[in-house]
This record gives structure tokens, C-alpha cells and sequence, in this order.
């Protein structure tokens, strides 16, 4: 079979309950030229079993043995893909019908572009939408929000593995922001963005929201936020803060450009609430199959 146009990683772990959802909403691609590298992590369930259900040649599974984290085993599928653009999707998550098209067709209308994310809808473990996650748009902004938080979702990115190669690929001292420190290394000299539609559907379950969990998380982001700016002595710059306090004291801005930021963020807010009225109480499968409308 002729080397894909995409290849998208996905490791698992105890899937069972979503892994055969997942991955039907990426081989149901309308981007049809993927390869789909399941990267199985030890699991003890059934998720082995139901992967080997799937009969298309374009799934390929790689059986851990032990459970070695995902930072592990998302290299481990990294460095068997064989695509020049590698996709991003969690076992439990859930792909627009349209989502690899869509960010293809900005790969090759923006040759410089290494990095690519879209917005999402967050769902419940039964697969009902509950609310909207929003990344911000541009070099600018993403930059902005960098050393304040991840301007992208993980499981909605592609990028061009070349890139992520030169790079190092993802960080193993990391076990849960191998992705934040990833795009930290990746936007120092490439260009990043996402795209306005949400195209992903990301599954919170409640040990997402652990206190542990939690914790280790913020520890994880303020280690790589404190390196890169010992490193490179990276900050946002006074009107990207601005920006963000949405009127709060910062030198350097006007009171028209907080007034202005303020209400930008009221109809942000605004229009937040008419689309979360939109979305919220369907059923994430039957909105990833469904047309995509712009």
C-alpha cells in the first residue's frame, strides 16, 4: 500500500467502553487517504479485542505488552508513522466527518504552517455534549496565550512530522502536558493556528478531574512555563496581557484598547452562549457524522 497522505496517532488504555466510536469517526474520514496507528498500552480490558474487530487495512496496532504511559507510547506510534502530516486523536474522543479534509486543506494553502488546531465541544461519558472548548485564532494570539496556558487541544492537532522530529518529539519526563511542552518547542521557530470550526469532541471523565490529577498538572505546566523563560526569556508582551485581563492595569495600554477589549469580550461571551444553546444536549456521534456546514 502507497505511503498515506496522513497518518493519525491514537494510544490507548483500558478503552474498551469508547476505543470502537474512536476510531470509527477517523477511518469514516471523508479524508480517506490515513493511516490510523492505535498504539495499545498495556491495556487489560477488552480494548485489544475490539480493535481487532475493525477489519480495514488502513488501522495498524501496536501492542505495548506493559503499561509504559501515553508520552511513551505516543512516540512510539510517532516514529511509526509514515505520513508527512501526523494527526492527533484520544481513544475516548470523538472526530468530525470532515476534521483531516479540513485541516489538510490548510496545510497545502499555507505551505509555512506546522502546526494546526481546531475548536471542540466538550461530551459526558455517554456521549452527550455539555459545553464548548474555544482555542484562540493566529500566531499572534497563540503566542500571547502560551505562557498562560495550552492554546491548543491535544487531541485536535495535526502538524507536519518533519517539524516535530527536528524537535525531539514528546518530552517522557512528561506524563500528562507532553503536548504543551511539545507546541512550547515547536512555536519557537514555526508557525502555529487553529481552525474557527469545532471538529473535535473531547470526552471528560471524572478521573479527568481529579484533585491529583489536577495538581500534577499545574506542577507539569509551571516546570515547562519556568524552563522556556530561563531559556529564552519569553513573555507576552504588555497588550497581549492586556488583552487577557480584559481592561486590567498593564503599561502601554490606552484606555480605548482596554474599552475596546472589553467589549470584544462581552460579545465573545455572547456569542459563547447562543452557540453553546446550539450545541449542547445532542449527541456527539450523530454531530460528528453530520455534514459540516461553515
Amino acid at each position: 500500500m502507497a505511503d498515506p497522505a496522513v497518518s493519525v496517532i491514537m494510544t490507548a488504555y483500558n478503552a474498551e467502553r469508547d476505543i470502537e466510536a474512536a476510531v470509527a469517526t477517523i477511518l469514516g474520514q471523508s479524508f480517506e487517504n490515513l493511516e490510523l496507528i492505535v498504539v495499545d498500552d498495556g491495556s487489560s480490558d477488552s480494548t485489544l479485542w475490539r480493535l481487532s474487530r475493525t477489519h480495514d487495512r488502513r488501522l495498524r496496532v501496536i501492542s505495548l505488552g506493559e503499561n509504559r504511559g501515553q508520552t511513551f507510547a505516543l512516540n512510539v506510534a510517532l516514529n511509526s508513522s509514515r505520513a508527512p502530516l501526523v494527526a492527533r486523536q484520544d481513544a475516548d474522543d470523538l472526530s468530525h466527518f470532515h476534521r483531516i479534509a479540513l485541516q489538510v486543506q490548510e496545510f497545502e494553502r499555507r505551505p509555512r504552517l506546522s502546526l494546526l488546531g481546531t475548536q471542540g465541544v466538550v461530551i459526558n461519558p455517554n456521549g452527550i455534549i455539555t459545553g464548548l472548548l474555544s482555542v484562540p485564532l493566529g500566531q499572534e494570539e497563540i503566542l500571547g496565550w502560551l505562557m498562560w496556558d495550552n492554546p491548543f487541544i491535544h487531541t485536535s492537532v495535526m502538524f507536519r512530522r518533519e517539524t516535530v522530529e527536528r524537535v525531539g518529539g514528546y518530552d517522557e519526563r512528561f506524563r500528562i502536558c507532553q503536548d504543551y511542552d511539545l507546541w512550547m518547542r515547536i512555536l519557537r521557530n514555526a508557525t502555529g493556528d487553529n481552525l474557527r470550526q469545532r471538529l473535535v469532541a473531547y470526552r471528560i471523565h471524572k478521573g479527568s478531574l481529579s484533585r491529583s490529577r489536577i495538581e500534577e498538572t499545574r506542577r507539569e505546566a509551571e516546570e515547562i512555563r519556568t524552563r522556556v523563560d530561563l531559556q529564552h526569556n519569553w513573555r507576552p508582551n504588555s497588550r497581549t496581557q492586556a488583552l487577557r485581563a480584559l481592561g486590567q492595569t498593564a503599561d502601554g495600554i490606552s484606555w480605548p484598547d482596554r474599552s475596546k477589549a472589553l467589549l470584544n469580550g462581552i460579545f465573545w461571551a455572547a456569542s459563547l452562549f447562543f452557540e453553546r444553546m446550539r450545541f449542547c444536549g445532542k449527541s456527539a456521534e450523530i454531530w460528528a457524522q453530520n455534514s459540516f456546514r461553515k
